[in-house]
């Protein structure tokens, strides 16, 4: 009967460990420095890039970890779609809205990680600073040098999130370095 119970209590504290990681990504991909350093807007758009963009930084540390990283992958991607899906409603949309509106945004979601992804896999900086000018930036004029800047900031996640160890994902507690644009 223990055994039976204990299933429940260990998905509930995954899912609040999964909740804490999303915690942790939401707040890298808020800090004020990439609306005031960056001088982007802060729109629900723009939010949403960054969302991507450190999720797919999140992604790109978990990949390497076989079955146990994909797993983390899918339950950091469900989460968001909830969270998503709830912000959209206390925005005011309806159902039909919502659904139009998650469509996208999944959508987009996806073709962002593939983006950003393959530009990586093929270590091709032009296609990297294409896929920041044409997601992140979409909203502002070419600026080579913010792009480049971004680009680092990258690097410098990526360096973060490697350093630390699987388990620190999976009970939540990942760290970004600070952002220094």
């Amino acid at each position: 009967m223990k055994r039976f119970f204990r299933r429940f209590f260990e998905k509930d504290e995954e899912r609040r460990n999964v909740a804490r990681l999303y915690g942790a990504v939401m707040a890298a991909a808020r800090d004020p420095v990439f609306f005031e350093a960056a001088a982007l807007p802060n729109s629900f758009e723009t939010r949403f890039e960054l969302l991507a963009l450190h999720i797919f930084l999140v992604f790109n540390r978990l990949k390497p970890e076989g079955a146990k990283g994909k797993a983390l992958m899918r339950e950091v991607t469900e989460y968001m779609v909830d969270d998503l899906d709830r912000t959209l409603r206390e925005a005011g949309l309806g159902d039909v809205g919502v659904a139009k509106r998650m469509k996208k945004l999944v959508s987009g979601f996806y073709g962002r990680i593939t983006a950003y992804d393959k530009a990586l896999a093929n270590d091709d900086e032009k296609e990297i600073l294409r896929a920041l000018d044409r997601n992140l930036f979409a909203e502002l004029d070419t600026d080579v040098s913010l792009l480049s800047r971004m680009r680092g900031y990258m690097n410098e996640q990526r360096a973060a999130l490697a350093a630390q160890p699987l388990n620190v994902f999976r009970e939540g507690a990942a760290q970004f370095a600070a952002v220094r644009l």
